[in-house]
């Protein structure tokens, strides 16, 4: 089974975002069921493309969605812009205590290294590669901290 869940059988007005959306005639009404050229919100790596409503409404605000990215699928929701326009928001991956674990032990391997070379007296140029991969480490583990103490509340 594909990713569309209803029948599109009527084109909707273009969007000034350049999505059309094509909505299900039902006994209840039109109902939302593909979005084209519909623009992603929230990845501006992922070009405006095909979106799929996979289910029925979640809550007022989103419908369930997903489009094909080669040979993935990328899920996420419909939901409207300041405009009132339909755009597609992908579920982000969220980082796990495991991603942090890791990360932890690369800062901990940087910061062990670099007394190591100091003593050895090795280049400056080392010296420095070195340290701003430590501030790079420091910064995503911070990050993945909050992330992780977002997501446990």
């Amino acid at each position: 089974m594909g990713l569309q869940k209803y029948r599109a059988d009527e084109a909707g007005e273009k969007q000034q975002n350049g999505g059309t959306p094509f909505y299900c005639k039902w006994m209840g009404g039109p109902t939302l069921a593909l979005i084209r050229e519909c623009p992603c919100e929230n990845d501006p790596t992922l070009k405006p493309r095909t979106v799929y409503i996979t289910n029925i409404p979640d809550t007022m605000f989103s419908i369930p969605a997903a489009c094909k990215v080669g040979k993935k699928t990328v899920r996420g929701y419909v939901t409207y812009d300041d405009n009132r326009e339909y755009v597609f928001r992908r579920y982000l991956p969220w980082l796990t205590a495991r991603a942090y674990q890791d990360l932890a032990k690369q800062l901990r391997h940087q910061i062990a290294v670099i007394p190591m070379l100091r003593a050895d007296k090795a280049g400056a140029e080392v010296i420095a590669v070195y340290e701003a991969k430590r501030a790079r480490l420091e910064n995503a583990i911070a990050g993945l901290a909050a992330r992780i103490v977002k997501r446990s509340k």
